[in-house]
């Protein structure tokens, strides 16, 4: 009775275990880290190459964390786990698990525990590896493109350059377009007045009548929607790689942070324009 009892409960923790974590079949890729929390130094005992080697070996296509990305896991993030070691050794035994993670940090696959008493440590670890792998092989693992995995959203080749110019002609921009008093019927030889002034104005500064919810995008930590009261996406805003500064899409436009205020910077039929918007993250 006992025996069939803890059976059962067996059954159901395995079965529990194995809806809590995600299909291994919805990530294409595994980036193996050069370095793990507990080696001295990158590649120590050969751990890294080995656990690679266990991965390709079982159809996984695998990359170290030094290696060159591909294209399509540059634009999405989301298509890799990343594997890492957890060292539960105690005196007498080296005992490991493999772990493997998603974009979100979240934690998908957690193997058995391998366990080793040799007194070797390269021998050691590379053993108790090995054990913990065979329960990753029992997975069957076989790459099935889906949906779920959601796509990281990122600027296309050169935003960057665009963001630096943008950046800069704000700037300069800003530096030209001082404040200056114009008398009323005062006029400069050779200028037309309506022009002067206009050009000489300072920049129009205009603030939201109601704050914007900042919602991060799913699949992202860096890129934002920004919505109204009613629930409408005003702005998307992708990260311009500096910290407070925001690509604005479809637009010609960025939103920085300065002087603890948030500010829209757009051009308007080669005028730019700003405006302070309120954002709540």
């Amino acid at each position: 009775m006992i025996k069939n009892i803890t059976c059962i409960a067996l059954f159901f923790i395995t079965l529990s275990m194995s809806f809590a974590q995600n299909n291994l079949n919805d990530y294409k890729y595994i980036v193996v880290p050069i370095k793990f929390e507990f080696q001295k130094s990158e590649s120590e005992y050969n751990l890294n190459a080995l656990l690679k080697f266990l991965f390709e070996k079982n159809n996984f296509e695998t990359l170290m964390s030094n290696e060159a990305l591909p294209e399509d896991l540059i634009k999405n993030g989301c298509l890799a786990l990343k594997a890492t070691i957890i060292d539960e050794s105690s005196l007498l035994k080296t005992q490991m698990k493999i772990q493997l993670k998603n974009c979100r940090e979240e934690v998908v696959f957690t193997s058995v525990q391998g366990v080793s008493r040799e007194k070797a440590y390269k021998k050691a670890f590379q053993e108790a590896i090995r054990m913990a792998f065979e329960s990753i092989k029992m997975e069957n693992y076989n790459y099935v493109p889906t949906s779920d995995t959601v796509t990281t959203i990122i600027p296309e080749k050169g935003t960057q350059t665009e963001i630096e110019k943008l950046k800069s002609e704000i700037e300069e921009l800003k530096a030209e377009k001082k404040p200056k008093m114009v008398k009323a019927g005062e006029q400069e030889k050779g200028e037309n007045s309506v022009s002067q002034i206009k050009e000489e104005q300072p920049v129009i500064i205009e603030k939201e009548n109601n704050a914007l919810i900042a919602t991060l995008i799913p699949g992202s930590i860096v890129n934002y929607q920004l919505k109204n009261n009613a629930g409408q996406v005003r702005y998307t805003l992708f990260f311009s790689g500096k910290d407070d500064v925001f690509i604005v899409k479809s637009k010609d436009a960025l939103v920085y942070k300065k002087n603890n205020r948030w500010i829209l910077a757009q051009y308007v039929e080669n005028d730019l324009q700003t405006s302070i918007i309120e954002i709540q993250f």
